[in-house]
């Protein structure tokens, strides 16, 4: 009952499907809720399962087993799990959503049963439904993701969404032709000054385990004036606003661990610009892989930020290289080269849900729910206000700690405005990288 299936070539999926049947919920188990008026619950289905038939990978599961290699199966059909509840006159409510949601998130995905998405729309009044949205992350990324909530309102509301040229297919076969020689000469050179992997979990002497499991979660933001100024920030110096983050960020991975040489994993967009029709396609193309740099105290600021920027325009060419690959080559054992990776996301999911002003649906604000395997998730999202979201595992990071390091990253990005291009980076008023472990020290302990 399936028309295809293929070697799992995406190595990110095979990093996901690990964690999955390691741990049933949890990691990379994407949940999207929004109060939404006016919505038709059977159109809506309908408008959902158009998508799900028209888009393969929405009917993909993975079967391992004895193979040699896991493979994806593409099902000729697969029905959406669609449910609607009727929640009016609940005294409850606000709980029995927050339960809801978090059993949904608990219950996780049969990776070899497709769909592995569903959807749930709880009637809250007369007019108002809660929509609880749960997917694997292994079938897409964030800007797919985005792609087909604009689909599914199109089909909504009449259309029949164009489709671009490409398949998920053509992006496996090109997968397949790179040249592995040149991306381990390349990482090979990357990895050349990084003497040991950069673990802020393993900074000081801490026991982890001190506030049991789960995640900690902290928000912290720049007002609309500061984000204002470090976008003009960014063009003055001719890079981007995620450069100007990520030169911020292994400021503080140096200060904090001491190390010359740091290193934390970027979440990169994967898709190849020669295959035509690649940003139209959904699909799971993001890969995560380690900047490495070693800021020095006498290096300008400006030439820091030309540094980053340099470094991320390179990796473009290898952002396929599978991680478990570039971690071999690193003659570490193996071992994690970083325990903290930074999101730069530029897929506003809020805005592809309002983007049509004549629907007569009307969301509410998003709220989104996503967790990986690395114990500290950045995540920087870019609008009026620069916002920070920080995912920390409370098994290694206590909140205190959580909150202290989005506080000190953002003001170093404060003082990156305030100072010149020919500031030296031992000039920038920093923790010494004595108070930091100070910091870290006391962040630390479990009280």
């Amino acid at each position: 009952d399936f028309c295809l299936s293929r070697g799992l070539g995406d190595v990110y999926k095979r990093q996901m499907m690990f964690h999955t049947l390691l741990q049933q919920g949890g990691d990379y188990i994407n949940q999207l809720r929004v109060d939404v008026t006016g919505v038709d619950p059977e159109r809506f289905r309908a408008a959902w399962q158009a998508a799900v038939d028209c888009h393969d990978l929405l009917r993909g599961s993975f079967i391992w087993g004895e193979l040699a290699s896991p493979l994806q199966i593409i099902q000729r059909e697969a029905q959406l799990p669609f449910a609607v509840h009727d929640w009016r006159g609940r005294d409850d409510l606000a709980d029995a959503l927050e339960a809801f949601a978090a059993a949904d998130r608990a219950a996780g995905f049969d990776l070899v049963r497709p769909p592995l998405l569903r959807l749930t729309l709880i009637r809250l009044d007369a007019q108002r439904y809660h929509l609880i949205y749960t997917s694997h992350h292994i079938l897409m990324d964030g800007w797919s993701n985005t792609r087909l909530l604009g689909e599914v309102l199109q089909r909504y509301h009449g259309s029949v969404p164009e489709q671009g040229p490409g398949r998920f297919r053509d992006y496996i076969a090109w997968l397949q032709r790179q040249n592995g020689e040149a991306r381990q000469a390349f990482w090979t050179r990357q990895l050349q000054d990084l003497d040991a992997p950069t673990l802020l979990a393993r900074a000081t002497d801490w026991a982890a385990g001190s506030e049991g499991q789960g995640q900690v979660e902290r928000v912290q933001q720049l007002d609309a004036r500061q984000t204002a100024r470090l976008e003009a920030f960014a063009r003055e110096r001719r890079v981007t606003v995620n450069t100007v983050v990520q030169a911020a960020w292994l400021l503080v991975l140096q200060r904090y661990t001491g190390q010359a040489c740091v290193a934390f994993g970027a979440t990169t967009a994967g898709r190849p610009a020669e295959l035509k029709g690649i940003e139209q396609q959904i699909g799971l193309f993001i890969n995560t892989l380690p900047v490495i740099a070693s800021p020095r105290p006498e290096q300008a600021l400006g030439d820091w930020l030309d540094t980053v920027q340099a470094l991320n325009i390179a990796l473009r060419e290898y952002d396929h290289t599978p991680l478990f690959d570039i971690q071999r080559w690193a003659g570490q054992g193996g071992e994690a080269l970083f325990d903290s990776i930074l999101v730069f996301e530029n897929y506003p999911v809020s805005e592809a849900l309002q983007a049509d002003t004549t629907s007569s649906l009307v969301f509410g604000e998003v709220a989104n729910h996503e967790q990986t395997n690395y114990p500290l998730t950045l995540v920087v999202n870019l609008g009026t206000h620069l916002s920070l979201q920080l995912k920390a595992d409370r098994a290694r990071f206590s909140a205190r700690l959580a909150e202290q390091l989005g506080e000190h990253l953002l003001q170093v990005l404060q003082q990156m405005l305030e100072s010149s291009a020919e500031t030296a980076l031992g000039e920038l008023p920093m923790l010494s990288p004595q108070q930091a472990q100070a910091v870290l020290h006391l962040s630390l302990i479990h009280i």
